[in-house]
């Protein structure tokens, strides 16, 4: 990006394709036939105007994560944090 007019027109165009929880679907899948692949306990269904996809549990955290870290959400409890690491074996 070289200038904030691309930048502009990024988001401009991320916010017209924005993904989402699939229609008509509950849009999980529990551990029980999730990915065999993927240490994710619960997948979530999604799609935007063009692909469907998913999206795990781990990888939500870690957005979250980026998110608090970036102040753009309160934060959240240490333990917390600590928990879901443990959890899920997650380095936050």
């Amino acid at each position: 990006m070289n200038s904030p007019q691309d930048f502009e027109e990024m988001v401009k165009r991320c916010n017209e394709n924005e993904a989402r929880l699939r229609d008509g679907e509950s849009g999980l899948q529990t551990q029980e036939n999730s990915c065999d692949y993927c240490n994710n306990p619960i997948l979530f269904a999604m799609q935007d105007n063009y692909h469907q996809f998913s999206m795990g549990l781990i990888t939500i955290l870690q957005c979250l994560k980026l998110a608090e870290d970036e102040g753009h959400v309160p934060k959240l409890p240490g333990d917390w944090w600590v928990q879901l690491a443990n959890r899920y074996n997650l380095e936050l």
